[in-house]
């Protein structure tokens, strides 16, 4: 037997692919076992690892395979073994050792490096959402908060310690509502958008702070039944385009609607006359001899004019009335 498993050994141990096995040592005639794996454990409800003064692991006659394992075996009989039997045992237990190794430590360097990999992935996820300027969230397919960054605690003004794994759509919502960042009505708002991402489609909304700011909000679906939420302050960006939407709309100097304003209010107007039998006025009116204003005293003497005019006429007209500069020194006023 002990011939056997040495002639096979380069083949099934050598190339350490060997699933389990027990190597007994052989001394004196008795055979105990010295060294066995989880297989084993599995297989023979006996403990793993080296033990020298176990009793020998036992079965029927001689070298036995079972899925690649390779098992040493003492026969029925009391024969002893000679100086050759335990030379070979020796070796046998030797080289099925070494293979045993060298398999777990390459199972082990391989583990260790997929740990090493995973920590690195994570700690460059971390980084990249971290760096971030818009806030980011995402909620799982159960509708609990998985991933944030540090933006979305700062855009919110919200303690670290607030915000944990876990939290569900619903508490996160009404966390915002009591500090004024939230929807008012934060259990419709949440049905709302767990059906528009069930159905697969992305919400985008804003929303009003109680501090004055306009916060963005979209959300998409994720492939696995979650959601990615991405905060944007864009006050700024509104006021930005609320001014450019006026200098449109205003003149620049006198701060009085301008030509194309004007027209558009006339416009409104004649169709109130028209539909409904309102009445209205229009006044056309320029400065006499502005010229001469701007050729004896400058320029900004003639805008400084100019907005002064602005200003008394604006004091002499209601509210509802519409003055609008109409180029140059003209003026046009609609009154109702």
């Amino acid at each position: 037997h002990l011939e056997c498993i040495a002639a096979t050994s380069p083949t099934l141990i050598g190339s350490a692919w060997v699933a389990g096995a027990f190597f007994n040592r052989v001394m004196d005639g008795r055979v105990s076992t010295m060294f066995s794996n989880r297989e084993i454990e599995e297989w023979h409800n006996h403990p793993p690892g080296i033990l020298p003064d176990q009793p020998a692991l036992y079965l029927p006659m001689g070298v036995r395979h079972q899925r690649g394992m390779v098992v040493l075996l003492r026969g029925e009989g009391e024969r002893g073994f000679d100086r050759k039997d335990v030379a070979l045992a020796r070796k046998f237990t030797l080289l099925a050792a070494h293979a045993f190794v060298a398999r777990e430590a390459s199972q082990l360097e391989a583990e260790l490096l997929n740990k090493q990999q995973a920590e690195i992935q994570s700690m460059r996820f971390n980084a990249a959402i971290n760096n971030m300027s818009h806030a980011l969230v995402m909620f799982d397919a159960a509708a609990r908060l998985v991933v944030w960054n540090d933006s979305y605690l700062e855009l919110y003004g919200l303690p670290r310690q607030s915000v944990r794994a876990g939290i569900t759509i619903h508490d996160k919502l009404r966390q915002l509502a009591e500090i004024g960042c939230g929807p008012e009505d934060y259990e419709v708002y949440a049905a709302n958008l767990l059906s528009t991402v069930a159905e697969g489609r992305t919400l985008e909304t804003t929303r009003q702070t109680k501090d004055g700011r306009t916060i963005r909000i979209v959300n998409r679906p994720m492939a696995d039944g979650g959601w990615v939420g991405v905060h944007e302050d864009i006050t700024e960006r509104r006021r930005a385009e609320q001014k450019v939407v006026q200098m449109a709309r205003r003149d620049a100097l006198t701060g009085l609607a301008n030509r194309a304003a004007f027209v558009e209010k006339l416009s409104y107007a004649c169709w109130r006359h028209r539909e409904l039998g309102e009445a209205f006025n229009v006044f056309i009116l320029d400065l006499d001899r502005f010229k001469q204003v701007n050729d004896t005293l400058g320029h900004p003497a003639g805008d400084a004019l100019l907005q002064q005019v602005a200003a008394r006429l604006r004091s002499a007209l209601d509210k509802t009335d519409v003055l609008a500069r109409h180029g140059g020194d003209e003026f046009a006023i609609i009154q109702n």
